[in-house]
């Protein structure tokens, strides 16, 4: 009987069982919460004595109006409820009379936004819902109707263009949620989502950071965040649309949407864009391994003092607080 040896091997493995595709590798499950006590220590080290946070970077900022309730409210998302109460505390005590927070000294300090994350941190504050309700900007027929200004006063003074924007409304909505204004702000939200499904910036549409009536990533977040933070459904056709947007269109590594001389905003909105995505793919469910994928971009962006900062100034993340937060409060929706 003639052999052939060489042959065997191949014959053995022709009749071994297939072990189908090989496991993906072990992540390090520790690594998400380690980055992120390197995050809230990093921010928990710059709080001053008095509770607030100060930025180092932007004069503008260095009231601590704005700057304290956003940092409280990323180190609570984080369980770090001591630096975030002291912070809490300091924003009771620096609210002017009428409920407002950044409308004290020469320069208004963000006013829509430190009064909605004051309200965010702390709900029984009713001077400060009075006086965000009045943000509001409600004159019937304007194409901005509905939208918030950058204070009371720009609502009650303001004149076209008055670029009430998707940002402010994302706070305010979070802040005020279904309140007696709602149903003025979900049509205003409406409008600013574009035929793609997506949502853009705002109603005057010269300022819109992607071009007129297009849509880009951390808009679609926001505009979805104000819609569900205002009362709608999570099946409404408007959410389910921006959804369908966000995921036929998966980015983790820059901001999605900009094209040409817009696109420096991919990366200059970026952080926020991260933590925007986390918050909308928590609440609605986002593509497989979406808690990953977040978490390894902004691990590997990580620096060696636990901070993070943008190398693009567009939206002032630079600032290591700024960006710091905004990776902080993603991680702690990753873990």
């Amino acid at each position: 009987m003639r052999r052939f040896p060489a042959l065997l091997p191949f014959l053995f493995l022709g009749c071994a069982s297939d072990p189908g595709p090989a496991p993906p590798p072990a992540r390090d499950v520790a690594r998400i919460p380690a980055a992120l006590d390197r995050g809230t220590a990093w921010l928990a080290a710059r709080q001053h004595e008095d509770g607030s946070w100060r930025s180092e970077t932007y004069g503008l900022l260095r009231s601590g109006q704005s700057l304290t309730p956003f940092v409280a409210r990323a180190l609570r998302a984080a369980d770090a409820h001591g630096p975030a109460g002291r912070g809490l505390a300091w924003v009771r005590a620096n609210l002017a009379a009428d409920g407002s927070l950044g409308t004290a000294g020469e320069l208004a300090d963000y006013p829509g936004y430190a009064t909605s994350l004051a309200l965010v941190l702390e709900a029984d504050l009713p001077a400060s819902r009075r006086y965000l309700a009045r943000c509001q900007f409600l004159r019937e027929g304007d194409p901005e109707h509905g939208g918030f200004a950058f204070s009371a006063r720009a609502a009650e003074n303001a004149t076209p263009p008055h670029v009430t924007e998707m940002s402010r409304m994302a706070w305010a909505a979070e802040a005020l949620g279904a309140f007696s204004g709602a149903p003025a702000a979900v049509a205003w939200v409406s409008r600013c989502q574009a035929e793609d499904g997506g949502f853009f910036f705002t109603p005057a549409q010269e300022a819109n950071k992607a071009g007129p009536s297009t849509s880009y990533g951390s808009a679609t977040c926001d505009g979805i965040r104000a819609l569900r933070r205002l009362g709608v459904g999570r099946d409404d056709p408007r959410v389910q649309r921006a959804l369908a947007w966000l995921r036929a269109r998966e980015a983790y590594g820059e901001n999605p949407g900009f094209t040409g001389e817009a696109r420096h905003w991919e990366r200059g909105i970026y952080y926020y864009y991260l933590a925007a995505l986390a918050e909308t793919y928590q609440d609605l469910g986002g593509p497989a391994g979406w808690r990953d994928r977040i978490a390894d971009e902004l691990i590997g962006k990580q620096r060696g003092d636990g901070s993070w900062s943008n190398a693009q100034p567009d939206m002032k993340e630079d600032d290591p607080l700024i960006a710091t937060s905004f990776a902080v409060e993603a991680l702690s929706r990753c873990r």
